[in-house]
């Protein structure tokens, strides 16, 4: 059972990315931020990104891509993301699967479709996988969307970054679910939330998930990488992901 290594995921701070990059990142590199997972290219070339990260002393290990880009030009997705050094390409939600009228038939049309994805994506050298929110917890004759999707996806093709915190708003004990997955979790998503008012992001190990079990199930699964990721921060965000690297040190996580 390896470290697992800290990672900025780069979406918190998608509005001072959009206004300045390269100081978001050298602030970023500041807190102690060794690795970064990026979303969002806010009009730059992959390889000014690369650059950018780079000049930081940082590393990119990751990035998140959308459906249409993965399944209508994944030729440029696995060749941006050569250009960044990346390691795993995320596909962060569907279209459709939100709606009440998803089944387990979208679930499982999903499934063939991210296999195919995943293949080509193994094949360039590179490891794919799919990002969760809440909806996926959904239940389909006793079976959770995820695992419909997950199930019928050969386990080489297709990864699984769960998002704690989702997973928790959704009702379902991330660490347990996780240890449902072995060796398919190389990358995480940890995000907290407050607990008065579940629909906001607290820094992680500030709010209402339980997270020492988690790490456990991270371990025991083989994950590498724990992104840090607020959708709605109640901290100015570059403070808040401060405070959730330091106390993802303390919780014994690696900073290096």
């Amino acid at each position: 059972m390896g470290e697992i290594k800290i990672v900025a995921q780069l979406y918190t701070l998608r509005d001072e990315c959009a206004k300045d990059y390269a100081g978001t990142m050298r602030a970023v590199a500041a807190i102690g931020y060794k690795y970064v997972q990026v979303s969002g290219f806010h009009g730059l070339e992959p390889q000014q990104i690369r650059e950018t990260i780079d000049d930081a002393g940082m590393r990119c290990v990751s990035t998140h891509e959308s459906y249409d880009a993965v399944t209508k030009d994944l030729d440029a997705v696995i060749a941006r993301n050569r250009i960044l050094g990346a390691e795993t390409i995320i596909c962060p939600w569907v279209p459709g699967t939100r709606e009440e009228t998803a089944d387990a038939a979208t679930w499982q049309a999903l499934a063939a479709v991210l296999n195919t994805v995943g293949r080509a994506v193994r094949k360039a050298g590179l490891t794919f996988g799919y990002h969760n929110h809440d909806h996926e917890f959904r239940i389909f004759n006793g079976r959770y969307g995820m695992d419909i999707l997950m199930e019928g996806a050969d386990p080489e093709n297709v990864a699984l970054e769960l998002d704690a915190g989702w997973a928790w708003f959704a009702g379902v004990d991330p660490a347990a679910y996780l240890r449902k997955y072995p060796g398919r979790a190389p990358i995480i998503h940890a995000k907290d939330h407050d607990t008065a008012d579940k629909t906001k992001n607290r820094p992680v190990g500030d709010g209402a998930l339980n997270w020492p079990p988690f790490w456990d199930a991270c371990r025991a699964v083989g994950t590498s990488y724990a992104a840090v990721e607020e959708d709605t921060c109640i901290l100015p965000p570059i403070e808040s992901m401060a405070r959730s690297f330091n106390n993802m040190v303390a919780m014994g996580l690696s900073a290096e």
